[in-house]
Formats: structure tokens, sequence, C-alpha cells
């Protein structure tokens, strides 16, 4: 039902209108959430556009957009779309939001997922080291920004020890948990 509304609200320019677009994102979002991929992509992708067509290519929202694909892209393996589009949220959101915002911080962290979705481990771990320590300054340790910037990392040295046992990346991951 809900793809069959958002089918006719684009063609009918309704998708444009900004609560409109929360909608369709916190659908998105909710589908990721569930797993659902394959679901929650094109919502994602739509929202990318909108947020270009009403907002601008640089507008936070659309950064944040941008960023969103980004990360469920990097858990679908698709590693190389999803880097492109983090590192266009990264750089654009420097250049707005400056270099040490917390949403700075929140574009580094899928960023990294991103690399380590390509086994770029040493990109991962700068990217998510990074964002751990923009997050933790402007929001706190116990924020739950913070706490997914330091799960990321676990996950990347897990999977990084799995690449290399004997590096010692065991240790780093349980540090981390």
């Amino acid at each position: 039902e809900f793809r069959r509304w958002v089918a006719s609200a684009g063609k009918a320019g309704l998708a444009k209108d900004p609560e409109n677009l929360l909608l369709v994102d916190g659908v998105g979002r909710l589908l990721y959430d569930q797993g659902k991929f394959d679901e929650a992509e094109p919502l994602f992708r739509n929202a990318i556009q909108i947020n270009r067509e009403v907002l601008g290519a640089n507008h936070p929202s659309t950064l944040i957009a941008i960023s969103n694909t980004a990360l469920l892209l990097a858990d679908m393996g698709q590693g190389e779309e999803a880097l492109a589009l983090a590192q266009e949220a990264v750089t654009n959101g420097r250049t707005v939001l400056g270099q040490d915002h917390w949403i700075v911080g929140n574009f580094l962290a899928k960023q990294g997922r991103a690399a380590q979705a390509l086994s770029r481990f040493q990109q991962a771990e700068t990217d998510l080291l990074q964002a751990h320590d923009i997050l933790t300054k402007a929001l706190s340790d116990a924020h739950p920004q913070t706490q997914r910037a330091a799960t990321y990392l676990a996950d990347l040295y897990d999977q990084w020890h799995q690449a290399n046992p004997s590096a010692g990346h065991n240790i780093a991951a349980s540090t981390w948990r």
C-alpha cells in the first residue's frame, strides 16, 4: 500500500512536500532496521533525489539521505557505490557543517563501514576512529551515536582478525566491545 502511495505521490509532486519526505525516509529506515534492504533501497534512493531537488545538493538533510543510503549499500555488499556516496556526504558535510560537527562524525562512521565492506581495513579504521573521536567530543561517550561508532569499530576488528588472525585485531575488538 505504501509503495503505491509513494509512486502516486511522486507523480503528483506530493513526495516533494517536506512532511512526505520525512515519511519516505522514515519508512525506508524502518525497512532497513527490519533487514528488508531490497525494499528500503528504492525509498532511500528516492529520498536522495527528492532532497536534492527540493533542498539542494549540500543541504544537511540531503547529505544525511546520501549517508544513510551509503550505509544501506555497504550492508548490501555494494561497497564501491557505498563508499562513493559516503565520501560525498563527508566531503560536503565538512564544508557545510564544519570538521567537528557530530553529523560529520556520523558520516565518517558510515564511510568507515563502506570501506570495511570493501575490506579496506586501514581506511575503515581511520574513518571510524575519527568518527568516534568527533562523536565523543560533540555528544559524549554514552550517546547512542558514539556507541554505534564503537560497535562499528568492534565489528571492523572482528572482520580484520578473520582476514589476518595473527595481527591481534581480536584484542582491539574486545576493547571496543
